[in-house]
């Protein structure tokens, strides 16, 4: 059984202008390019299936 804290690694191909495009949020809300694209993942999933969390749901794990 998998938990949340195991992790796989995967390759990502961008364009450069949307690598910097990330690269530049990620600098100016301050975390790294790998913690905003697990941001942006979970917004996207969460918007997929129709349910948002707030960043103190996110945290306790709901």
């Amino acid at each position: 059984m998998k938990n949340q804290s195991d992790k796989v690694q995967t390759g990502l191909r961008i364009p450069v202008n949307r690598y910097e495009e990330l690269l530049a949020l990620a600098d100016t809300v301050g975390v790294s390019i790998n913690s905003l694209l697990l941001m942006l993942i979970d917004l996207g999933l969460s918007a997929r299936n129709n349910t948002v969390l707030t960043p103190r749901e996110q945290k306790s794990g709901r």
